[in-house]
């Protein structure tokens, strides 16, 4: 048993290639962009903090691969609010995705 005292880490967070854009350096990407794979991954990771996961996807991009991260969980609106014109009621409307104008389900 070793009397020297190891550090925990902490622990490692999820972020998205747009987090990771703005805050790895232009060093760190070029270095990240002319490694292998695995090497690159590590590097971000161990450098910003995040998973395997986040490196991954980040690693991928700065290789010329589309950003594959789902959208967040609010990015489609799905409900909108209707006017009549005459009487000024407010109705709230559950709309198709991505339809325009909003269309009702």
């Amino acid at each position: 048993m070793s009397d020297e005292f190891e550090r925990p880490k902490p622990p490692r967070k999820a972020l998205s290639v747009h987090e990771l854009r703005r805050v790895v350096t232009a060093r760190h990407k070029m270095l990240a962009g002319s490694k292998e794979p695995d090497e690159a991954m590590a590097l971000i990771e161990d450098e910003y903090g995040c998973d395997h996961d986040s490196a991954e996807r980040f690693v991928e991009w700065l290789r010329g691969g589309p950003i594959t991260e789902p959208p967040s969980k609010g990015a489609v609106e799905r409900v909108h609010v209707s006017t009549d014109p005459e009487t000024g009621e407010e109705t709230k409307l559950e709309t198709q995705p991505g339809s325009i104008p909003p269309r009702p389900v």
